[in-house]
């Protein structure tokens, strides 16, 4: 095999490949370089989720005529000079590879002009080649535009995803931007509609409410801003019930830097452990300074991971902080000590007295159920019902002598630790997980509601409000949410746009349990958004999600009758041994096994 110089034609394509994955690659390099110009205002515009065209906008410094070409070649930048200045990088660009990769992928122009100067420059690029440049004018800062990204590499262009996604993902790359500079404004459109606004007032609970929306941001407590050895933390973080079902809201701000860190993910989850349930995770925007010298940026193509000198003080004091704020916002109080009363269960406090529903399973008020329901719609509602029932003060079940039970027909024994399900037939014992069974029974039935050749969007069981909620979303869940309207309008969801990144809600799927309607669509549109739940097709992907998140949770105190009927709806599903993430339903132990245990064999 020969070896051979590669022509200059293959490095800039090889080079590019490195830094330009997607059209979120290309806005994000095109930000920093605003960035570090000292911009106070960035606006970025795509068409078609950035493979039409994408143009970022500042206000910066910017290049002077002739400096314009000389930006453009690759390994040429302001800000590095010596070997010495990799150990303390100060800015978010430094290589000088960002123009010069995307010129060599694209149509490229950039616009500059210097505050001090009264002509701008102009310089246009196709596939890493100068095809024209001169004097323009034109406002002080700098305009980039990049049109056909990958025309010239067809490879790279048919793995990107569609319009929509890729917007997403510059959605996403343009929202840690935000989160890393919030003092200056930043905004985004697609396709001439607003998808995000970081108002640049300085404070960064700002940023995160235009990130993350600001439900989010009004659920966040400041982290204390601690230091130790030159390292000091700040930040928010929000109480241990607030958390999700992945990291799309955990972000890690290092010296004015978003990066990825399974390191601080540690220290974060370590921070958190025994407050959060088994699979979630926190939400928290943790900004660290340290010494220039004690973290390296050179580590990643992106730059979007970095290596932290002295990881131990680091990991404490993440630790510290996120404990401290935790501990100085909790206020919960003890239930207070009642004495016992003679009809209460030996081993447990008298059951409470006072009137009403057992918390999470009130009866819906606000809401009527809309039109005629659908035959699977009303067995749907049915399965969801025993989560509404008022609960009522009642003896346990009696134990039911052996030759009553009738195997394949179980009857419920009780309840353990709020969570599983006591349940016995003739063949043995059974344990229950409340949640995993119910979630099979309501993905079932929104499984046999879509198999139904004659149902419509409009035949779903719903509730209706009669005041609806207005959801904020983050732009991210905006962004899914105009896609895939019609899969929500499908299961059961009206929801209409109301401005900005507002929607407003005026129908709910009757299988919706009485929670937060406005958190529960934001936990849906953020499970599809993670691939919580697989790769299938958005519409299975989404139907699980909304039977998961109506599923009643462990720690749900639940009445005989609940259960009962949580039991004859899952014996009625197809496969109601595990729920839809594959977990078993139920664990049983057969009259054998409890013999053998008993030393009865």
């Amino acid at each position: 095999m020969t070896i051979r110089q590669l022509s200059p034609e293959v490095v800039r394509y090889i080079a590019a490949g490195e830094v330009v994955e997607r059209p979120a690659s290309v806005v994000k390099e095109l930000v920093e370089n605003a960035f570090d110009a000292g911009a106070t205002n960035v606006r970025v515009a795509i068409q078609r989720g950035g493979l039409g065209a994408i143009r970022v906008t500042d206000d910066g410094c910017g290049i002077s005529a002739d400096e314009l070409e000389l930006a453009v070649t690759r390994h040429a930048t302001s800000k590095l000079a010596t070997a010495d200045d990799l150990v303390r990088v100060a800015t978010l660009g430094f290589r000088g590879e960002a123009l010069a990769s995307i010129g060599a992928v694209s149509h490229l122009e950039i616009v500059s002009r210097p505050p001090d100067t009264a002509t701008g420059a102009r310089l246009r690029m196709v596939s890493g080649e100068i095809t024209d440049q001169g004097a323009t004018g034109g406002p002080a800062g700098t305009t980039v535009t990049v049109r056909n990204l990958f025309h010239n590499v067809p490879a790279r262009a048919a793995f990107q995803k569609s319009a929509t996604t890729e917007a997403r993902h510059i959605i996403t790359a343009l929202g840690a931007l935000a989160l890393v500079r919030p003092d200056i404004a930043v905004s985004l459109t697609n396709n001439g509609r607003d998808a995000l606004q970081a108002p640049g007032t300085g404070d960064l609970l700002d940023a995160i409410s235009a990130v993350y929306g600001p439900e989010v941001a009004g659920r966040l407590v400041p982290l204390p801003a601690l230091q130790d050895r030159g390292r000091t933390i700040s930040g928010f973080t929000a109480l241990p019930d607030e958390h999700r079902a992945n990291r799309q809201y955990l972000a890690f701000l290092v010296n004015g830097r978003w990066v990825r860190s399974p390191f601080l993910v540690h220290a974060v989850a370590e921070a958190y452990r025994a407050m959060l349930p088994g699979g979630r995770h926190p939400v928290a925007v943790i900004r660290l300074d340290v010494p220039p010298d004690a973290v390296d940026v050179n580590v990643h193509p992106t730059k979007a991971e970095v290596r932290l000198r002295h990881e131990r003080i680091v990991y404490g004091l993440v630790q510290h902080a996120i404990r401290e704020a935790l501990t100085a916002q909790d206020h919960t109080t003890l239930p207070q000590w009642t004495g016992w009363s003679p009809d209460a269960t030996p081993g447990r406090p008298s059951p409470p007295t006072t009137s009403g529903s057992v918390s999470g399973f009130q009866t819906a008020h606000g809401h009527q159920r809309d039109g005629a329901a659908s035959p699977f719609g009303a067995a749907l509602a049915s399965a969801s019902e025993a989560v509404r029932t008022e609960a009522t003060a009642q003896e346990p079940p009696p134990l039911l002598p052996a030759e009553a039970l009738q195997p394949g027909r179980l009857q419920v024994l009780g309840q353990i630790g709020e969570t599983y399900i006591v349940a016995a037939d003739g063949s043995g014992l059974y344990l229950i997980d409340q949640h995993s069974a119910h979630e099979r029974v309501l993905y079932e039935g929104l499984l046999r509601e879509a198999a139904d050749p004659t149902a419509s969007s409009k035949d779903r069981d719903r509730q209706l409000m009669l005041s609806p909620d207005v959801v904020e979303l983050s732009p991210s869940q905006h962004a899914w949410l105009e896609e895939h309207q019609g899969v929500l309008a499908d299961l059961g969801f009206n929801l209409e746009p109301f401005g900005g990144q507002s929607w407003l809600m005026r129908a709910v799927p009757a299988a919706l349990t009485q929670r937060s309607h406005t958190s529960t669509i934001a936990e849906v549109i953020d499970g599809a958004l993670g691939r919580e739940y697989g790769d299938g097709p958005v519409a299975d992907r989404t139907r699980w999600s909304v039977a998961c998140h109506s599923a009643v949770k462990a720690g749900d105190e639940l009445t005989s009758a609940a259960m009962a009927k949580i039991i004859r709806q899952l014996e009625a599903c197809d496969l109601g041994r595990t729920c839809p993430h594959g977990r078993p339903t139920m664990v049983h132990l057969s009259q054998a096994q409890l013999a053998r245990e008993f030393g009865r064999h």
